[in-house]
């Protein structure tokens, strides 16, 4: 199953890849992911970068996704190059997010009233740690407890404690 990654309809492509490759697949919508989890044996997902402490920052709809997985008892993994790895914390997860345009995900006509509606897109959603079973990356598979480690491995003494906010 693959969900259609709304606004940008990205699982559309991901369609396409696997149809060209004679992979048998189902595009479902964004809004029943937790209703269809019942029939899903593991959730695979990329990300946009690897935090500190072991969470993420993946496409929007990457919470829903992990929240559904979770209370189904369903693994999460995560496929992701080791260069995503980040030494950043999520203090403030709307700091490390992109707004998006309203226009994103409503489309107005005209006579509509859009002075009375106030829309907040983000590009991106924080996974936490918790949420994720195994990151799987060109080096290997790892736990989100272990990402720490990882960290000082690709990290120098000097890069870990700077503060990464202010570069």
């Amino acid at each position: 199953m693959v969900s259609e990654t709304a606004p940008d309809f990205s699982g559309h492509v991901t369609c396409q890849k696997l149809k060209e490759a004679r992979i048998p697949y189902r595009l479902i919508t964004d809004s029943s992911i937790y209703a269809l989890m019942c029939r899903v044996d593991k959730v695979i997902i990329s990300t946009h970068s690897i935090l500190a402490n072991g969470g993420l920052i993946a496409h929007a709809g990457a919470y829903q996704i992990a929240l559904a997985a979770k209370e189904h008892s369903i693994p999460v993994i995560v496929v992701s190059a080791m260069y995503k790895l980040t030494p950043m914390y999520p203090f403030d997860p709307m700091k490390l997010n992109e707004l998006l345009a309203p226009t994103t995900i409503m489309n107005f006509e005209e006579g509509d009233c859009p002075e009375n509606i106030e829309a907040v897109v983000p590009a991106y959603d924080h996974v936490p740690p918790e949420f994720i079973s195994l990151y799987i990356t060109n080096q290997g598979g790892f736990t989100p407890q272990y990402i720490y480690r990882q960290f000082s491995d690709q990290y120098s003494k000097e890069e870990k404690y700077e503060d990464v906010y202010n570069i």
